[in-house]
């Protein structure tokens, strides 16, 4: 006897939704509204709200669909996403995030370590590092930092080498 196929959970359950999950998340439109507005006019956003409320879902399975469906008019369809969470290492993390979403999916520690490096370098890295891809003129591209307060947490003891919370 074959048991009966359940339906797919209608909630990704304690996770955040993920981009792929835009057709079950809904009831935040205004939000996402005002989340394009602000990108449009500033170029920047800061989603800022207690634990639990729903920040990286409203970005992830919101906003990100959004612009990737051409809500943003004036910036178009092309959007490329770099996603990442800082943890101990920021440059390495971004690192890895910026060479996986422009297209380098097989890992190469010897490139991840040159892009850590070149983003290191000054105030001006992650522009190079973004000219280097060689991206299409019309190529838009959206930084995301989730839980970018662990930029703050981590500190590194430059003698020891060692990180700590």
């Amino acid at each position: 006897m074959m048991a009966p196929t359940q339906p797919a959970a209608p909630y990704p359950g304690l996770r955040p939704f993920e981009p792929h999950e835009s057709a079950i998340f809904f009831g935040r439109g205004e939000q996402i509204d005002r989340m394009l507005t602000a990108l449009e006019d500033h170029h920047f956003l800061a989603v800022v709200g207690a634990s639990g409320s729903g920040k990286s879902s409203l970005v992830q399975a919101g906003l990100l669909p959004a612009l990737a469906e051409g809500f943003l008019s004036e910036a178009g369809e092309d959007w490329r996403f770099v996603m990442m969470r800082p943890g101990g290492r920021p440059f390495d993390r971004l690192a890895h995030a910026v060479r996986q979403s422009l297209g380098n999916d097989e890992p190469d520690p010897d490139m991840e370590a040159f892009t850590s490096a070149e983003l290191r370098a000054g105030p001006k890295g992650f522009l190079e590092v973004i000219a280097d891809a060689q991206l299409p003129e019309s190529t838009n591209l959206l930084l995301l930092v989730d839980q970018f307060e662990e930029v703050f947490r981590f500190r590194r003891d430059k003698a020891a080498g060692t990180i700590y919370r």
